[in-house]
C-alpha cells in the first residue's frame, strides 16, 4: 500500500498536460521524468494509485477536474505501448479536442510522440475537453490488454 500512496503523491505534485506551453521544454522534461517515476513501479499499483487520485477527486471542490484528466491521458499513454495510428472505430474513453484524425485513423499516442533518440517526448499544447468525464480506469484496462506495457531501454 505505501507504493500506491507514493504513486498517488507524485500524481497530486506533478504538472498537468492542460498547464504547460508547448514552448516549455522545462516543465514537458518534468512531466516525462514523473511519468518515468511512476513507470518504476509495478502495474497493479498504478492501476490502484490511479483509482485513489479518481476518487479523491470527489473529495475536492473541482472535482475530477480537466487538468487531472489531461494528466491520466497523458499518463496511460506513457505506461503502455499505444500505437501511434488506430482504427477510428477503436474504442475511445474520453473527449479530448485536436486528436488528430486522418481519414480512418486517429492518432492514438497524441499529444506524446516518439522523437529521433527513441524517447516519447510531449509535442502538442492541451487544447480542451468536451462532453463526459475521461474514463481514465477503463482505457488502462484496454490499453493493458490489447497493447501492453511499454517497454523503455
Amino acid at each position: 500500500m505505501e507504493e500506491t500512496k507514493q504513486i498517488v503523491e507524485i500524481l497530486n505534485n506533478m504538472s498537468s498536460w492542460a498547464d504547460i506551453s508547448i514552448c516549455d521544454s522545462n516543465n514537458h522534461e518534468e512531466l516525462i521524468k514523473n511519468m518515468s517515476r511512476i513507470m518504476e513501479y509495478e502495474i497493479h499499483y498504478i492501476k490502484e494509485a490511479i483509482s485513489i487520485y479518481i476518487e479523491k477527486s470527489s473529495e475536492s471542490i473541482s472535482g475530477y477536474s480537466t487538468n487531472m484528466m489531461a494528466k491520466l491521458h497523458v499518463l496511460n499513454r506513457y505506461i503502455f505501448n499505444v500505437p501511434e495510428c488506430i482504427d477510428v472505430n477503436t474504442p475511445r474513453y474520453g473527449s479530448f479536442i485536436g486528436i488528430p484524425i486522418e481519414n480512418q485513423d486517429v492518432n492514438a499516442l497524441w499529444p506524446l510522440r516518439t522523437n529521433d533518440a527513441g524517447d516519447l517526448e510531449l509535442y502538442d499544447d492541451f487544447k480542451g475537453y468536451i462532453g463526459e468525464s475521461f474514463m481514465a480506469i477503463e482505457e488502462f484496462d484496454y490499453f493493458l490488454k490489447e497493447y501492453g506495457i511499454r517497454e523503455f531501454k
